[in-house]
């Protein structure tokens, strides 16, 4: 349960209101296993009993020395050190207006910083929604209102009010969706209430009409959106990246290119369309009609959750794709869905909308900013604007460690700098260099091939024509290698050479003095031969 298991590293672990106060990067196994024991720090916060605890913190630990055998830092890291960085600066308050969106994705950690950074109480203005919490942070309001009365008490802060009291407004009005789906949430909203005896309340829609929700059937769909470009005022949510590979991975005649319109619903937070696609959610999801226990109450109220994100990402049209029979669930059977003949035509309204160049630019743009760089690689595709495609799908599968492919769309984009690291970190110096070879005068940037050269365990993992390269490297323009370096350079290569002859003169004497078979003696002799060959030729050669 990955889910799981993360939101307890992040939101418990890590991000705990313990952990801000007393300046520590996560709990000790210690007081993880004993947090009946503390104040600042409840059991109840954790999602697994005493005893699985134990476990749980042998996979945190081998997540925390992941991080650093890697030299990753995630957001809970960089948050400690701004804390740290800011307490030792000595550097005062700086800032007398603070607003917050999403602060549900936010741990007390990340708003311990916060606080520390505002010098007016009476300008902090926080916002969220606890029915859009999908990424570990433990969110409650009840527990951000202590925190901040905390922080008041221990910095000696009085507010203009006088009474230093933190207000709490709700919102009653969704001025997004239209009013069927604002229905649809109002009904996720009840469910929420009767099972999680929570204070969620009912919305009213400012936007009065709208189309009816449908229910269509996955298969049937899909092949249509296959036969089309969509516009980019439609989104496709699927549950998670497995959906969404099995999406966009299809061949071209299934699904017509339309990478840039799926989204996981994870994504898809902080995003709205006029269409909205549903994916298999019940299908995926189908313990939602479990009755709620103490044992799956976190999880049914996270899958709620998604449910409420994916939802409300629609403004006008939202429409379920199932193959399989609905569970059992009060909000789908207290909905009333569009009938199939209504359904089909407004499917078929959506897909006559087109969407121009113009367009699939912006939106790339924007997809681009907010690092959904697969959506937006397709959206620029479409725009007609190649390196900007192939810089995103760059990132995109340096991300994944997939240095090979990630240098080779780098070249494509003529990033060759950035080319040229992710081949060497492919351990491909040979690559490596060559990209750095495609440098020009244009770009006046020589100074990686200096540094390369310059590098003796780099060059020492070339090959090939190495003399040829170092020549074409000299022969660039604003190249400033001096007589002396160049020679240090050709002394460096043909030490190297020495050595790799002296180690293959090394392998053949192993060879025959350790084999006891004449074939294979003769035949790993003969190839031991060959290699030394070539590197004496390569060697007198240059």
């Amino acid at each position: 349960e990955i889910n799981k298991l993360w939101e307890e590293f992040r939101g418990v672990i890590k991000g705990s209101f313990y952990c801000a106060q007393h300046h520590l990067l996560f709990l000790t196994n210690e007081i993880y296993n004993n947090l009946e024991k503390y104040d600042d720090i409840s059991s109840k916060d954790s999602l697994f009993s005493q005893e699985e605890r134990k476990g749980i913190y042998a996979i945190f630990k081998k997540y925390q020395d992941w991080l650093k055998k890697s030299d990753y830092w995630d957001d809970l890291d960089l948050t400690q050190q701004s804390l740290l960085s800011l307490e030792k600066s000595g550097q005062k308050k700086i800032y007398h207006q603070i607003i917050v969106d999403e602060l549900q994705d936010l741990t007390t950690y990340h708003i311990e910083l916060i606080l520390k950074l505002s010098c007016n109480m009476d300008g902090l203005f926080l916002t969220g929604d606890a029915h859009q919490s999908i990424y570990p942070s433990r969110f409650k309001w009840e527990r951000i209102k202590n925190q901040i009365y905390r922080h008041q008490e221990k910095n000696n802060l009085v507010r203009k009010n006088k009474e230093n009291k933190v207000q709490l407004d709700a919102l009653h009005k969704n001025y997004r969706c239209s009013a069927p789906i604002v229905t649809f949430a109002n009904e996720i909203a009840n469910w929420r209430k009767s099972s999680f005896k929570d204070d969620s309340q009912a919305l009213e829609s400012v936007l009065a009409t709208g189309s009816p929700i449908c229910m269509m059937d996955t298969d049937s769909v899909l092949q249509q959106l296959s036969q089309n470009e969509l516009a980019i005022n439609i989104m496709i949510i699927v549950p998670d990246e497995a959906h969404k590979k099995q999406l966009i991975t299809l061949p071209e005649q299934t699904l017509h290119t339309n990478k840039g319109n799926v989204f996981t619903i994870h994504e898809s937070k902080g995003l709205e369309a006029n269409t909205v696609f549903i994916l298999n959610f019940f299908e995926h999801f189908s313990e939602i009609s479990q009755p709620v226990n103490h044992i799956n109450k976190h999880h049914l109220m996270y899958i709620i959750n998604l449910l409420n994100v994916a939802a409300t990402r629609a403004r006008v049209n939202l429409i379920f794709l199932e193959n399989k029979e609905l569970p059992i669930f009060p909000p789908l059977q207290n909905t009333k869905f569009a009938e199939k003949n209504e359904s089909y035509q407004l499917l078929n309204i959506i897909l006559q909308e087109k969407s121009t160049h113009e367009d699939f630019l912006q939106k790339a743009m924007e997809l681009e900013e907010k690092d959904l760089l697969e959506q937006a690689a397709d959206f620029y595709y479409k725009a007609g604007y190649l390196i900007e495609h192939y810089k995103c799908l760059a990132v995109v599968e340096e991300r994944k460690t997939k240095f090979k492919v990630a240098a080779e769309y780098y070249l494509k984009a003529k990033d060759y700098k950035s080319a040229s690291k992710c081949f060497e970190k492919a351990n491909l110096y040979t690559e490596s260099f060559a990209a750095l070879l495609h440098i020009t005068e244009h770009d006046d940037e020589y100074e990686p091939i200096e540094k390369f050269l310059s590098d003796e365990k780099k060059m020492s993992k070339l090959q090939g024509d190495v003399m040829g390269s170092i020549f074409k490297a000299i022969q660039k323009p604003n190249t400033t290698i001096s007589i002396a370096t160049l020679f240090q350079y050709s002394r460096t290569i043909r030490r190297i050479q020495r050595e790799e002859i002296k180690k293959q003169q090394r392998h053949i004497s192993h060879i025959l003095l350790t084999s006891k078979d004449a074939k294979e003696k003769i035949a790993h002799f003969n190839d031991a031969l060959n290699i030394l060959k070539n590197i004496e030729g390569k060697f007198v050669h240059e």
